[in-house]
């Protein structure tokens, strides 16, 4: 991540509550010793297991080569109480919070550490996975098999190199904290019960005491997803929304979009064990269609909708001059699409469009104040770029002139409206309208329109005045134009 990783002189206490689920266990544990390199030490707190766990964590005790210990309760005491009861018995100068359910890949632990040697302030960290919370979700991983799983993780290692950004937020399925942040605001929150919420509070009571969170974005590991609660019949909808309010009426706040993540498990038949009890996923959120293509006009909020895609987890171009880069990428807007998606549509089948769209004359102020200069130049200058010449043919298409009469424009930017709907006459469920005057939570018609979780962080509405805004944001998955033509190489 950021070359080798340190050595490590202290222990790293690995904490995994279970309850039941031996299968998923089992296999979480094998692939901590697989990859994990010493010095580290093993906790798990069987959390009240009848499933034979007791006894394949004793065996685990006896032979494994890293030191284990097992604390066992009578009863599911649930997440929160079962990694305090961890957390009291670690060793370690940092924790990791597991669920049993994670299979962990090469050198996991070693990457977590490093990022919190990037910034004194980060108290926290966590990877990317196949189901968790955005922003650390990755969006239809391709393996079939743990060996699949295995190099698809090690390709995004390297794909992703150095990648990392902090977060509001980090899920507990896999989370790293720092002895000095649970000394300074304690433990997880009990009141959480069996969990869901306990994560989201521990994020915000870190950050309130000073600390940063981070997301290693060039690390991945598997998550399941929902299995105990899954195999025990606990009805997780119930919970989340119990839990939701207990933490609005100790924060005071509306978490009203905090919970992004689907509550029924991830399913693959080849990669998952098959205990007794599991029930299958009917309605998880999965991507299912092949690149979302933004046709709106400059000026109609492109850069707020691209920016937003970021924050769903899918990799984003912005005015995509390099035509390779509709094969690397996931969503593009702006330049050259709002032109060329027919194109764009026959050469990716299966594909979803979104029209942005404002009220006629506030878009007009805007393009001329923003753009009519940029416009004349396109026009006018000789010698232009291969890049200003996409952007001149795709203006020229649409507009026709760089006389900015608004009588002209406003019947252009209608008519453009009309044959983006007229193309997608027989396929309404492929283009999605979206006013940005009107709607008043972005969000909403966004992930349910792409069948993708709602993040839990507000709608990113970017004033773009300037026209090089794209490339001021900080964003791993953000392809631009300044590293679209190496991102094509590497990927």
């Amino acid at each position: 991540m950021i070359g080798s990783p340190p050595s490590r002189s202290f222990p790293i206490s690995v904490i995994i509550p279970c309850f039941d689920q031996l299968a998923f266990t089992s296999q979480c544990i094998a692939s901590l010793a697989r990859h994990t390199r010493p010095p580290w030490e093993l906790i798990v707190v069987d959390n009240g297991s009848t499933d034979g766990t007791a006894c394949y964590l004793a065996g685990i005790r006896d032979v494994a080569p890293f030191p284990v210990t097992i604390l066992t309760n009578a009863e599911n005491r649930g997440f929160p109480a079962g990694c305090n009861q961890g957390i009291a018995a670690a060793r370690g100068e940092c924790v990791v919070l597991l669920n049993n359910d994670v299979v962990v890949t090469d050198g996991w632990l070693d990457q977590l550490v490093a990022l919190t040697c990037v910034d004194p302030a980060i108290g926290m960290v966590g990877p990317m996975s196949n189901y968790t919370t955005p922003p650390q979700i990755i969006l239809d991983t391709p393996y079939a098999d743990l060996d699949q799983m295995d190099q698809f993780a090690v390709l995004w290692r390297q794909e992703h190199r150095g990648q990392w950004m902090f977060a509001e937020k980090l899920s507990g399925f896999c989370l790293l904290i720092q002895r000095r942040v649970l000394e300074a605001i304690g433990s997880l929150d009990e009141r959480f019960g069996l969990g869901l919420f306990d994560d989201d509070d521990l994020a915000l009571r870190a950050q309130r005491a000073g600390f940063k969170l981070a997301v290693a974005v060039d690390l991945f590991v598997h998550h399941h997803g929902s299995r105990t609660f899954a195999g025990a019949g606990i009805d997780a909808e119930s919970l989340l929304a119990t839990n939701r309010l207990r933490f609005e009426q100790k924060w005071g706040i509306d978490s009203s979009a905090a919970q992004a993540v689907s509550l029924v498990p991830w399913r693959n038949e080849r990669l998952t064990p098959t205990p007794s009890g599991i029930r299958p996923a009917t309605n998880s959120l999965r991507r299912t269609w092949a690149k979302l293509f933004g046709v709106g006009l400059p000026r109609t909020g492109t850069t707020s909708i691209a920016s937003a895609m970021l924050e769903l987890g899918l990799r984003t171009g912005h005015a995509c001059f390099d035509e390779t880069l509709f094969d690397v990428g996931d969503a593009f807007f702006d330049t050259p699409v709002y032109v060329d998606y027919p194109d764009l549509d026959r050469r990716y089948p299966g594909s979803k469009f979104i029209l942005t769209w404002r009220d006629p004359h506030d878009w007009y102020r805007s393009f001329v104040r923003n753009l009519g200069p940029y416009l004349h130049r396109l026009r006018t200058e000789f010698n232009l770029d291969p890049d200003r010449l996409i952007d001149r043919r795709c203006y020229m298409h649409v507009f026709g002139t760089d006389e900015l009469d608004e009588d002209t424009f406003l019947v252009r930017y209608r008519d453009h409206r009309f044959r983006v709907e007229e193309f997608f006459t027989k396929r309404p469920d492929d283009l999605l309208i979206l006013d940005l005057d009107t709607t008043t939570d972005l969000w909403d018609p966004l992930y349910q329109f792409l069948n993708l979780p709602r993040p839990d962080r507000p709608f990113p509405r970017i004033n773009a005045s300037a026209i090089d805004r794209w490339l001021t944001l900080g964003h791993p998955l953000k392809l631009s134009n300044e590293t679209e033509r190496v991102v094509a190489e590497v990927l």
